[in-house]
């Protein structure tokens, strides 16, 4: 799975969060997100980072054709 960074954005500024502060309420590294904007992150990631969103799992993941 990958992440949509612009929805990813979108959620952050919703929740008015920067990325260092979701990195921290994720409990994910802010390295890791970074990486995720251009590569396959894990499933649990996507989910750890849509939980604290709190937006549903398929906001976040970039749909691919």
């Amino acid at each position: 799975m990958r992440i949509d960074k612009t929805a990813l954005f979108i959620a952050m500024a919703n929740k008015r969060i920067s990325q260092k502060e979701l990195a921290e309420v994720s409990g994910i590294s802010s390295s890791t997100i970074s990486h995720g904007f251009s590569n396959t992150v894990l499933p649990t990631t996507i989910g750890k980072l849509a939980h604290a969103l709190n937006v549903p799992v398929e906001q976040i993941i970039l749909k691919e054709d």
